[in-house]
């Protein structure tokens, strides 16, 4: 379901004339909120390393990244004080950078814990990329604060009930395993 589709489905629960604008306002707040409650959303960026080259950018937080495997090979975190010359990787200035420099072109993971991307008005013909199965969370949260914006406390008291019941069955589904992990795959060089 397109993002623009959740904002109109929203707009039936809850007839408004509330802008495109706070709408997508509305969305990212929940969908932070929503972070909060599934923190365990893992999501990973391919890479190629380049010969000679040991230090990459990364769009990541370092303390968000769990695992980095080169080749299909995990490599260890090092750290910084660490005598031994064995292969892993450390951050150093915020980037990615691997002891020792790659020779050759290989190809690398990072396997991270997500966070939230607002999206803006350039998103409304895409697709959630965060619980996309369950477009109802967005539309009820959404209608929820219209509710809330509008004055119509009652409605948004049961859209609220809605909501959570939504969330807590969104979270017993995929913690049990029966939705596939999201996985974002960006590739970056």
């Amino acid at each position: 379901m397109k993002l623009k589709e959740i904002f109109e489905d929203a707009d039936l629960y809850m007839p408004n004339a509330l802008s495109t604008t706070q709408k997508l306002r509305y969305y990212n707040q929940i969908q932070r909120s929503l972070y909060r409650d599934f923190p365990a959303l893992v999501m990973s960026e391919l890479f190629m390393t380049v010969p000679g080259l040991a230090s990459y950018g990364i769009a990541v937080q370092p303390e968000h990244v769990l695992n980095v495997y080169i080749d299909g090979k995990e490599y260890p975190l090092k750290s910084l004080d660490d005598p031994k010359h064995k292969k892993g990787y450390f951050f150093l200035n915020g980037e990615l950078t691997f002891h020792p420099t790659p020779d050759t072109s290989l190809e690398g993971t990072i396997v991270y814990n997500a966070e939230p991307i607002d999206v803006t008005e350039s998103d409304l013909d895409g697709e959630p990329v965060f619980l996309k199965d369950f477009p109802e969370i967005f539309i009820l949260g959404i209608a929820q604060k219209m509710g809330l914006m509008l004055g119509k406390y009652k409605e948004a008291g049961e859209l609220e009930v809605r909501f959570q019941n939504l969330v807590r069955d969104a979270s017993i589904k995929t913690q049990k395993g029966k939705l596939k992990k999201i996985r974002l795959t960006r590739s970056w060089s």
